[in-house]
């Protein structure tokens, strides 16, 4: 399903074939892998998505909480049980949980911001647009 392409005019991506939306091509691979393990209706859900595209994108993030989100749904409450993070990684997943669909969580944006790195910030930004309008609206 690799329909998410997106322009990013004066781009100065040094690999052209990647989608300009992902940190890197290990971001790439590891969201392209596991969309594609997901039934049709999941693919194109802007929840999973867009849960998907912060949970793959760092390798220690990707690490601690991918056994954790698939097919199946998205074991949050497990999750946090078992796996420790840091304030701004804790911060990026519980955003993952409320883009997928559990509004318990309570996220001050000001906070979020604030305790995110530069390179999550992006991440962030982007995985609010795939909800917003998916990954088929993008380009």
């Amino acid at each position: 399903m690799s329909n998410y392409e997106q322009s990013n005019p004066g781009s100065d991506s040094k690999n052209s074939s990647l989608p300009s939306i992902f940190l890197d091509a290990d971001h790439y691979s590891r969201f392209d892998h596991h969309l594609n393990q997901l039934n049709k209706h999941q693919q194109v859900s802007p929840e999973y998505q867009s849960a998907l595209f912060i949970l793959t994108s760092t390798d220690e993030l990707y690490r601690k909480t991918i056994s954790y989100f698939g097919s199946h749904g998205f074991s949050h409450l497990d999750m946090f049980e078992e796996q420790d993070f840091s304030s701004g990684y804790g911060l990026m997943v519980k955003a993952a949980g409320n883009l997928f669909g559990f509004y318990e969580y309570e996220l001050s944006l000001a906070h979020l911001v604030g305790a995110i790195d530069d390179e999550l910030f992006p991440v962030f930004i982007q995985a609010l647009i795939i909800r917003k309008h998916g990954l088929q609206d993008l380009g």
